[in-house]
Formats: C-alpha cells, structure tokens, sequence
C-alpha cells in the first residue's frame, strides 16, 4: 500500500508542454511620422485638387480669351480696340506657355497622388512607407520646382505685355508713374507668394523624409 504511494510520490511529474512564443507585433509610425503622414495627405489631396484645375482651365483659357475677343468686337465699346489688342497679347502669352502649364498640372497631379499614398502607407507603418516617401517627395519637388518657374515666366511676360499696353507713350506721366508702381508692387507680391510657398512644401518634403529615414515604420 504504501509502496505505491511512494513510486508515485518519487516519479517525476511530466514537464509542462512548451508552446511556441508568439511573435513580437512591429512597431508603429512615431508621432513624428504621423503627424508629417497626415500633412502629406492634405498636401497631397489640395496638389491633386489644384493639378487638375488648373490643367482643366489653362486647356480652356484660349476659347475663353476668343470669346471674350468676339464680345468685345460685337459691342463696340469705347476702349474695345484697346482691350482687343489686351486679349489678342494674352492669347499669345497663353498660347506660348499653355501646353507647359498643362503638362506640368498633370503632373503635379500625379505626384500629389504619389504623396497620398506615401502618408498613407506611413500612417500604417507599412513596409514600404519610406522608400515611397523618398519617391513621392522626390517627385513634387521636380514638379513643384517646374510649375514655379513656369507660372513665373509667364507671370513676368504677362506684366510686360500688360505694361506695354497700358502705359503707352502718350500716356500722361503722373498716371504712368502710379500705373508702374502697381505693376511693380503686383509682380513682387505674387513673385513672394509663390517662391514663399515654394520654399515651405521643399522644407516639408526634407523634414518628411529626414524623420522617415530616421525612424523608419517598420
């Protein structure tokens, strides 16, 4: 009686089965990431926005310009002749760098498309985020510096055509001189407003991809 008591009190116990550790989960973006992914994706969404506007109204601006030659034509208005040259000069600026603005548009969209997608691949941490982020950002700075400096061309010749037209020499000197001083403030604005923009998505893109590369989501 007691004799199996004690084999069964001396044989070792079973070991308890070994079940397989589950696998570490992978780290998530970091709040930088995050934070930048979300700014990528509304960059991205006005880029796309404003890429296929603006290559929708530049394919349009040359039979807007003709109808609006035709009204002015058809009225006889007192200064027609004078708007009419404004809109024939605007039709040749439009003409030159037209197919340029809606390449680059077109572009622009597709890039911005790109930075979506990069922002949303952050936000998961997926694989690929930061090659697609390096990509992205790579993109929209070649288009963005394209775009810039076409709407800054034509922007210029616009302002000389426009200048030409409009302070003539006959013109009274007192109105030139306040005319001329618009167009300098006007140009210098828009010349401000646009490589001020510039300069904060091209500092966007280089943050976006320093904090991608540095803390990588995988």
């Amino acid at each position: 009686m007691f004799g199996g008591e004690a084999a069964g009190i001396l044989c070792p116990m079973q070991p308890f089965e070994a079940y397989p550790e589950s696998a570490p989960h992978p780290p998530g973006a970091s709040t930088a990431q995050k934070a930048l992914a979300v700014v990528a994706i509304m960059l991205g969404s006005l880029g796309v926005l404003g890429g296929c506007c603006g290559a929708m109204g530049n394919m349009a601006s040359s039979s807007m310009l003709e109808a609006q030659g035709q009204v002015l034509g058809a009225q006889g208005m007192p200064n027609a002749e004078q708007q009419r040259a404004m809109v024939a000069a605007m039709q040749e600026v439009t003409a030159k760098y037209g197919p340029f603005l809606v390449l680059v548009q077109l572009l622009n969209a597709v890039a911005s498309t790109l930075l979506i997608v990069a922002g949303a691949f952050m936000l998961s941490a997926h694989q690929q985020a930061v090659l697609l982020t390096v990509i992205a950002c790579g993109a929209n700075v070649l288009v963005d510096l394209g775009l810039g400096t076409v709407t800054v061309l034509q922007q210029v010749e616009t302002a000389r055509v426009t200048r030409g037209l409009l302070v003539g020499p006959e013109a009274d000197p007192a109105v030139a001189g306040v005319m001329e001083t618009a167009f300098q403030a006007s140009m210098f604005g828009s010349l401000c407003f646009v490589g001020g923009w510039l300069v904060v998505k091209l500092g966007f893109y280089l943050a976006n991809v320093l904090v991608a590369r540095r803390t990588p989501a995988r």
